[in-house]
């Protein structure tokens, strides 16, 4: 049992500790990538030879590839934690309408035996060992009532940052799609520029 309750909780840790090992994965590849466009740029500006031109650029489309692969990755962590955070909100959810329905029976018990019931049922104790475990029962009673009010409220708080967490992770999906659909196009585009060189490197060897 104490397994089963930790496995949750294990799970929504694996799957943001993969969205943020694929976050940090991805600054660390596009940081790279920068520093390899500054030296495109500056050897623009520079006397070169070709083949360095060619060396800078495919380690740029390199490097674009495992951003593209890196953003799969982290696409798959993210829809694995959406799956996370709905499962444990759909329970959170469950768990609250059957703790108000047992609430509700309990208000509507009150409500019926009325406001003098528990003050009843002590004087109508007809000895002193009936009246003492007539109080540790309703002692118990109202401890019972105000430990469901306070699940509730812990259930609702927590169905709160649950919902939360889903309107996060719905935009790191949307971003994630996004610059999926700006890396790909970027690797398109080096690779035209790779096929241009390699056409101005078959005309340099053929001089």
């Amino acid at each position: 049992m104490l397994f089963a309750s930790l496995l949750p909780a294990q799970q929504t840790e694996s799957a943001e500790a993969r969205v943020n090992a694929q976050r940090d994965e991805l600054a660390r590849i596009r940081a790279e990538r920068d520093e390899l466009e500054k030296k495109m740029s500056g050897l623009q500006n520079t006397a070169h030879e070709i083949r360095d031109e060619v060396n800078l650029l495919d380690k740029q489309h390199d490097a674009t590839a495992r951003m593209v692969k890196s953003l799969d990755q982290q696409m798959i962590a993210i829809t694995d934690e959406v799956q996370t955070t709905t499962n444990d909100l759909q329970k959170s959810e469950r768990e609250a309408s059957m703790k108000r329905t047992v609430l509700q029976r309990r208000l509507i018990e009150i409500y019926k035996r009325g406001p003098l019931y528990s003050a009843e049922v002590l004087f109508s104790a007809q000895s002193v060992g009936q009246l003492v475990a007539r109080y540790k029962y309703l002692h118990l009673l109202a401890l019972r009532d105000k430990g469901l009010v306070h699940r509730l409220d812990d259930l609702h708080s927590k169905i709160e940052s649950q919902q939360i967490q889903l309107v996060r992770l719905q935009n790191s999906v949307a971003e994630n799609r996004s610059q999926k659909e700006r890396e790909a196009a970027r690797l398109a585009d080096l690779e035209k520029e790779q096929a241009k060189n390699l056409v101005r490197v078959q005309e340099d060897t053929k001089r």
